[in-house]
C-alpha cells in the first residue's frame, strides 16, 4: 500500500521551496493537511515565514516594529547570504 501522507522532512522541503514557487493544488493541500496534525512543521512553516518578512522589511518598517523582534540591518544582510548559499548548495544537488 502507498503511503498517502507526506513525512516530515519531505514537507519542511516542501515549505522552503513554495517561498520561491507555488507549489500544486493537491502538494498546497497534503501541507495543510500535515500541518494540521504535526505541531512541529507547523511551527517550522510559521518561523520561516517570520524570517523572511523580518528580512525582507525595510528599516524604516523595522523602526515602527516591536524591539523584541527587530533585525540589525548586519544579521539581515547575513540571512541573506546565508539563504542564497542554501539555494545554490540546493540547485547544485538537485542538478548531479
Amino acid at each position: 500500500m502507498r503511503h498517502w501522507m507526506f513525512r516530515c522532512d519531505a514537507i519542511t522541503e516542501k515549505i522552503s521551496r513554495s517561498l520561491d514557487k507555488r507549489p500544486p493544488l493537491h502538494q498546497r493541500l497534503m501541507i495543510r493537511v500535515h500541518l494540521m496534525m504535526c505541531r512541529y512543521c507547523a511551527r517550522f512553516s510559521r518561523q520561516l515565514h517570520m524570517l523572511r518578512t523580518i528580512s525582507r522589511q525595510d528599516q524604516t518598517d523595522a523602526d515602527a516594529m516591536d524591539p523584541s523582534i527587530r533585525l540589525t540591518g548586519e544579521a539581515r544582510h547575513r540571512m541573506r547570504q546565508l539563504i542564497g548559499g542554501y539555494h545554490e548548495k540546493s540547485a547544485d544537488a538537485q542538478a548531479n
